[in-house]
Protein backbone atom coordinates (compact mmCIF):
# COMPACT_ATOMS: atom_id res chain seq x y z
CA UNK A 1 0.00 0.00 0.00
CA UNK A 2 1.31 3.18 -1.15
CA UNK A 3 1.23 6.18 1.19
CA UNK A 4 1.82 9.52 0.72
CA UNK A 5 3.41 12.63 2.17
CA UNK A 6 2.25 16.36 1.42
CA UNK A 7 5.05 18.71 1.80
CA UNK A 8 4.08 22.30 2.38
CA UNK A 9 7.25 24.64 1.46
CA UNK A 10 7.71 28.06 1.33
CA UNK A 11 10.35 28.71 -0.91
CA UNK A 12 10.00 26.81 -4.02
CA UNK A 13 13.48 25.83 -4.81
CA UNK A 14 13.93 23.60 -1.57
CA UNK A 15 13.15 20.00 -1.17
CA UNK A 16 13.06 17.57 1.31
CA UNK A 17 17.11 16.83 0.88
CA UNK A 18 18.36 13.83 2.02
CA UNK A 19 15.10 13.19 4.02
CA UNK A 20 13.60 12.15 0.19
CA UNK A 21 15.04 8.89 -0.40
CA UNK A 22 14.09 7.50 2.92
CA UNK A 23 10.93 8.48 2.41
CA UNK A 24 10.90 7.17 -1.16
CA UNK A 25 12.50 3.60 0.59
CA UNK A 26 9.47 3.62 3.06
CA UNK A 27 7.10 3.63 0.29
CA UNK A 28 5.86 6.99 0.75
CA UNK A 29 4.63 8.47 -2.65
CA UNK A 30 6.06 12.45 -1.81
CA UNK A 31 3.79 15.82 -3.39
CA UNK A 32 4.86 19.39 -3.32
CA UNK A 33 3.02 22.36 -2.29
CA UNK A 34 4.11 25.94 -2.66
CA UNK A 35 2.55 28.20 -0.17
CA UNK A 36 1.11 30.99 -1.96
CA UNK A 37 1.20 29.46 -4.71
CA UNK A 38 -1.00 25.97 -4.86
CA UNK A 39 -4.67 25.59 -4.07
CA UNK A 40 -4.64 24.13 -0.39
CA UNK A 41 -8.22 22.36 -0.60
CA UNK A 42 -6.22 19.98 -2.99
CA UNK A 43 -5.21 18.48 1.06
CA UNK A 44 -8.20 18.26 2.03
CA UNK A 45 -9.80 16.24 -0.98
CA UNK A 46 -6.82 13.66 -0.63
CA UNK A 47 -5.33 13.79 3.02
CA UNK A 48 -1.80 12.48 3.41
CA UNK A 49 -0.44 9.56 5.56
CA UNK A 50 2.22 12.48 6.31
CA UNK A 51 2.47 16.19 6.35
CA UNK A 52 5.75 18.14 6.34
CA UNK A 53 5.70 22.01 6.71
CA UNK A 54 9.06 23.24 5.66
CA UNK A 55 10.69 26.62 7.09
CA UNK A 56 9.25 29.45 6.92
CA UNK A 57 10.67 32.79 6.28
CA UNK A 58 12.42 34.89 8.75
CA UNK A 59 10.13 37.66 8.79
CA UNK A 60 7.39 34.98 9.89
CA UNK A 61 9.40 33.64 12.64
CA UNK A 62 10.40 37.19 13.85
CA UNK A 63 6.60 38.33 14.12
CA UNK A 64 5.65 34.80 15.80
CA UNK A 65 8.35 36.00 18.64
CA UNK A 66 6.80 39.07 18.87
CA UNK A 67 3.15 38.01 19.34
CA UNK A 68 4.31 35.31 21.78
CA UNK A 69 5.61 37.87 24.12
CA UNK A 70 3.43 40.63 23.37
CA UNK A 71 5.90 43.04 21.93
CA UNK A 72 5.03 45.25 18.76
CA UNK A 73 6.11 45.22 15.45
CA UNK A 74 5.91 47.19 12.16
CA UNK A 75 6.99 46.53 8.71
Amino acid sequence: MTKTAHVIRHITYEDLGTFEPVLLDYGYKIKYFDAGYDDFLQLSDNPADLLVLMGGLLVFMKMLIFLLFGMSFQF
